[in-house]
């Protein structure tokens, strides 16, 4: 029966009406990008390429967004729309959605490599060929940001594929996500969002709208082959499939209607709307409303009971989604207004706001810049906690109150961190990134550790129709996966806080990141996350195997701290600054000043 499923489902490749609307796209990004013709590269007074040259990047750069979509989306869709067993194989409708992903991924990798050339030739005003005839490339590539991130697209692309082809497992394809959403959002972290005022906000926005956006047009797709050849036996299945990307799209819209409305006021600034970018910028809205009408529509007429929903009701925003990626195609040539219009200081250019001065008291308690990134997800981790304690008292069981306040004091001190003063000045001054690194290391993640949201989802949530998997058995296959039971090991768990401490400030690595916003929120990311495996075997009580005795878990709390102070004392007592370019560049202390400031934070450590 899978076998025969499995030779249906290649039906979608040969869909007519997809490859019609995939085709319509990149003809209006091809015509876009011609028409557009010299334009934009007489802004930056840059030499024009050809019209070749730019229809053919133009039409690259759709099928590399596309098809990391998809390749995103339908993991996704393997992972969280459908149905895997208990011992963690992935079922068959899950096997299909994976194996479209892995093929996606394939051109996905291709169209990223080919974005490499292209944007490398492309920022020196001339053709492929041209530039490899003359031996550039390297120059080229080194001078260049673009460039570099579709380098990262591609090698994740082709890692993603080679993992794919060969997963079976829930827990294999899930983590794959980790590499390919933060690759889809690459390529966009250099365009107009990564320079000029306010582009540290304009990034915090970018990386949530672009996940949403990618993984939104992704699912449709996998759903639409789904539905295609959905087995007529299985129709609670089917429908809990539509429910959740229903409510998906609901998520995705209110994600990219707030993200899209905050891109557009940055990007056009002072500028003109009725520029080429502000009327590109007004169609992407003007299709993110039209999606809104299609889903408030489609939720007042709900599929009959005990009906397969048909195919075709995820066509109109299957198409709308294109319409907007293709404008994002064409819009991602063009320099936006803020950027050729609107003055920006030496600090605004480096990190996208002024700092005034080094940090103060006073400074830290009031100066805040709202981070919207951890914002968002703090909110929504919130949001999600509640929804499952809810869900576990309303069905009669009970969940201590007291680890929902840790889940909210932890989400709540990240935010803090991550808006305040601190966060302000820690793109600024090294003292403040080390506060910032602490925090969320050392006080957030076994705030959150301890309130056992893993533990929560286990027992969260009602039994899902059709044998589709929901939050217990994701947390339950997650939980007893190999991956999780290695890094939960305490020597494990700890040689990853060791290892990456000092593997990333003493080596050039810091040195790199730390000129970007998009590296700041690595890091961040980084702290928490190493910061939550450290203490998942120390308090945590929802692990996958047996806690360590007091006495083991005291052990690693002692181990750790020479670790600590050995870092301290490197930092105090070394001639090089840390990040000495970026902060030297930045022109905020002078010399003698960054070194007292590279002492307190080995202090703090």
């Amino acid at each position: 029966m899978v076998d025969s499923n499995l030779r249906r489902r290649r039906s979608l490749s040969r869909s007519p009406l997809l490859w019609s609307l995939v085709g319509l796209g990149a003809a209006m990004a091809v015509v876009g990008a011609v028409w557009s013709g010299s334009g934009p590269y007489d802004l930056v007074s840059s030499a024009y390429p050809g019209d070749l040259s730019v229809a053919l990047m133009a039409l690259a750069r759709l099928v590399a967004l596309l098809t990391g979509s998809v390749t995103a989306g339908a993991t996704a869709f393997a992972a969280f729309f459908v149905g895997h067993h208990p011992d963690g194989l992935l079922g068959g409708a899950a096997y299909v959605a994976r194996r479209t992903a892995a093929q996606a991924a394939i051109v996905w990798a291709v169209a990223a490599a080919a974005m490499v050339l292209m944007t490398a030739a492309d920022g020196a005003g001339s053709s492929v060929w041209d530039m490899l005839e003359q031996g550039a490339f390297g120059t080229l590539y080194d001078a260049m940001e673009p460039p570099n991130a579709w380098t990262v697209s591609a090698l994740a692309a082709v890692i993603v594929a080679v993992v794919l082809r060969a997963a079976l497992h829930w827990t294999t394809v899930a983590a794959t996500l980790c590499l390919s959403v933060p690759a889809v959002v690459a390529p966009g972290m250099v365009g107009n969002n990564g320079q000029g005022a306010d582009h540290d906000q304009a990034t915090n926005l970018l990386l949530l709208h672009s996940p949403a956006a990618a993984l939104w047009l992704g699912v449709l797709i996998a759903t639409w082959a789904h539905l295609r050849t959905a087995d007529r036996h299985k129709t609670a299945a089917a429908v809990e499939v539509v429910r959740r990307v229903r409510w998906l799209t609901v998520v995705a819209l209110v994600v990219l209607g707030g993200t899209g409305v905050g891109l557009t006021w940055i990007q056009i600034g002072d500028g003109d709307i009725t520029s080429v970018y502000g009327l590109l910028a007004l169609g992407q809205a003007a299709a993110t409303v039209l999606l809104v009408v299609t889903a408030i529509v489609r939720a007042r007429r709900p599929a009959p009971a005990g009906a397969i929903p048909r195919p075709r009701a995820v066509i109109p925003d299957v198409a709308l989604v294109l319409a907007v990626f293709v404008v994002a195609a064409i819009t991602a040539r063009l320099p936006s207004p803020a950027i050729l219009y609107t003055a920006a200081s030496a600090h605004q250019i480096y990190i996208g706001y002024d700092v005034p001065g080094p940090w103060t008291w006073i400074g830290l308690v009031t100066r805040w810049r709202v981070d919207l990134f951890w914002l968002a997800i703090a909110v929504a981790m919130i949001a999600v906690y509640l929804l499952a304690v809810r869900s576990v008292r309303r069905a009669g069981g009970a969940w201590p109150g007291y680890r929902l306040a840790l889940w909210t004091a932890g989400w709540l001190l990240v935010v803090v961190a991550t808006s305040s003063g601190i966060n302000l000045w820690s793109s600024a001054q090294f003292s403040m990134h080390m506060v910032l690194h602490l925090i969320l290391n050392l006080a957030a993640a076994p705030l959150l550790v301890a309130a056992a949201p893993l533990g929560l989802a286990r027992i969260a949530g009602p039994e899902r129709p059709g044998g589709v998997s929901g939050p217990r058995e994701w947390a339950s296959t997650f939980l007893h996966s190999g991956l999780v039971r290695f890094l939960t090991r305490p020597w494990v768990a700890l040689a990853i806080y060791v290892i990456t401490l000092f593997g990333f400030y003493l080596t050039p690595l810091f040195d790199d990141v730390i000129r970007y916003h998009w590296g700041h929120q690595w890091m961040n990311i980084h702290f928490l996350v190493s910061g939550f495996l450290f203490f998942w075997p120390i308090v945590g009580t929802d692990l996958p195997h047996r806690r360590p005795g007091a006495l083991g878990r005291v052990a690693m709390l002692l181990a750790i701290m020479p670790f600590h102070a050995l870092f301290g004392i490197v930092l105090m007592t070394s001639d090089t600054l840390l990040g000495n370019t970026f902060y030297e560049a930045f022109d905020l202390l002078d010399a003698d000043a960054l070194s007292r400031d590279q002492l307190i934070g080995g202090v703090l450590v």
